[in-house]
């Protein structure tokens, strides 16, 4: 991991067009929520894809994460729509109450109440 030193912005969108000056600006806006939780994600469209996951970054009330599950939630989203092997650029953030979050899971899993629910979200925010 490295460290990155950038100006400040008020947006994501603005961070992404900063961090990814190819794929930032045409990054789609997508968003779900319910009483449990509140999803918002910035996505690549379906003919920007790369050879790694390494552009998808994922965070669960403000705090990165790693987790498998997610990732896959992602890639199933984009099975059929982009080639075997490659991989969307992604900025998933997803907002839950934090007693629904395991504090005793490693921070790079969400391990909470509404897990399930949150990743059928992801895949419907995804296609």
């Amino acid at each position: 991991d490295s460290v990155i030193r950038a100006s400040k912005v008020d947006s994501i969108p603005q961070r992404a067009k900063m961090l990814f000056p190819k794929e930032g600006s045409s990054l789609i806006d997508v968003s779900s929520e319910n009483a449990h939780f509140k999803i918002k994600a910035w996505i690549s469209p379906i003919g920007i894809h790369f050879a790694g996951s390494s552009m998808s970054y994922m965070y669960v009330n403000e705090r990165h994460i790693k987790d498998t599950s997610v990732r896959r939630a992602i890639r199933d989203a984009y099975q059929a729509l982009i080639p075997k092997g490659r991989y969307p650029t992604v900025i998933l953030l997803i907002e839950v109450s934090p007693q629904d979050v395991d504090v005793n899971v490693h921070p790079g899993v969400i391990g909470g109440v509404h897990e399930v629910v949150v990743l059928v979200d992801v895949r419907r925010c995804g296609r």
